[in-house]
């Protein structure tokens, strides 16, 4: 969310919905999402496009400067990138795996 003005200009909002096997943490001011050997555990995730390369290259790169790695899942017959952290630390599990959500209410 707090990058998100700096690049909104070259995003195109394409969807939200939820997604299962997946769960949130929060690190403070960003979250961070690990995979879940329980299906129940759900996400909410934003799809945006760009067709901005260099655009697309900063995000990346802000993303595994931060300790993210990059993986393509498919989401109703599209494919989408989506980035990950290896395991869970000792940080407070997003239970609603709703982040807009869970800052909102003043959780960190």
């Amino acid at each position: 969310m707090s990058n998100y003005d700096q690049y909104a200009s070259s995003m195109s909002y394409q969807r939200a919905t939820r997604i299962s096997g997946y769960r949130m943490y929060s690190l403070g001011d960003y979250p961070y999402i690990v995979k879940s050997e329980n299906h129940g555990d759900k996400i909410v995730v934003e799809i945006f496009k760009s067709d901005n390369e260099d655009i697309k290259m900063k995000i990346h790169k802000l993303e595994i400067d931060a300790g993210y790695f990059y993986e393509i899942i498919n989401l109703d017959g599209d494919d989408v990138g989506i980035y990950l952290f290896e395991q869970p630390g000792n940080d407070p599990w997003v239970k609603s795996g709703n982040w807009v959500q869970f800052f909102r209410q003043g959780n960190k």
